[in-house]
């Protein structure tokens, strides 16, 4: 076993003493370690009524959390889902909007400016969301969470939520264009509010204006399709859009 020195004592001033503690240096001190919270990813933005045009209730959520960001981009209809998590369908998309704009102050501020810098991030600014369209001759059908009955294809769809189908006539007045001339339109309203979930749609105007962008419709030319609809932010237009295919990509946030 190696042995010690001993040490010899030595006395020191008090000069001497203050001259080496302030020559010492610095030891950062640890910031106290965050204990993560139980669903830290997810927000609570309250109760969320989805309803037709004629203020029936379709979709209800109490309280609704939605994640806090958005999640990258994915197809609109894939397995982003569980016994917990689903992506929004369009209807219930844009009530989260209204829920976040009416509360964009205090305290959904942050959570608000994700939809309007979603284009700085994501190339196109299209959200993805759980609703299909099935445009026949004389009606559009819209479905919010359509299953496999509907969409053979995807197998695995929705097997935790229930479809939400709305249905009415359409005439040659539905056209893409500013959201503010559909609304104008006794048809083409109702067509609206099914989609958005939202009796009076007007106030998608209202967020479009406070962005300072535009609002707009876009629809499908022909009949006997089917299309993806999804909600489109970007630095000029907030377009609701039907216009899209059924495999069209968009980014997304998931809710529970």
């Amino acid at each position: 076993m190696k042995s010690l020195k001993p040490l010899g004592s030595r006395i020191i001033s008090v000069e001497e003493a203050m001259r080496r503690v302030n020559q010492m240096p610095d030891v950062p001190q640890k910031k106290p370690q965050k204990i993560p919270r139980k669903d830290r990813d997810y927000i609570t933005i309250g109760e969320i009524v989805c309803t037709d045009y004629m203020g029936d209730e379709f979709e209800f959520h109490s309280p609704l959390e939605i994640e806090e960001d958005w999640k990258g981009t994915g197809p609109i209809f894939s397995a982003y889902q569980d016994e917990k998590r689903f992506l929004p369908s369009l209807a219930l998309t844009c009530n989260i909007l209204k829920q976040l704009y009416q509360g964009r102050n205090d305290p959904f501020q942050e959570q608000y400016n994700q939809y309007k810098n979603l284009s700085l991030r994501f190339l196109f600014g299209d959200i993805a969301c759980n609703t299909a369209v099935f445009w026949e001759d004389t009606h559009a059908r819209v479905v919010h969470y359509p299953n496999k009955g509907y969409l053979p294809q995807y197998s695995t769809l929705n097997k935790f939520v229930d479809p939400a189908e709305l249905s009415c006539p359409i005439s040659p007045i539905f056209k893409s264009g500013p959201l503010e001339e559909g609304l104008k339109h006794l048809r083409f309203s109702r067509f609206i509010s099914n989609l958005t979930g939202m009796e009076n749609p007007q106030i998608l105007l209202d967020i479009a204006n406070e962005m300072n962008i535009s609002a707009n419709i876009e629809l499908p030319s022909g009949r006997g399709i089917t299309t993806g609809a999804i909600l489109k932010i970007d630095s000029c237009n907030l377009t609701i859009s039907t216009a899209g295919d059924i495999d069209r990509h968009g980014t997304y946030r998931l809710v529970k």
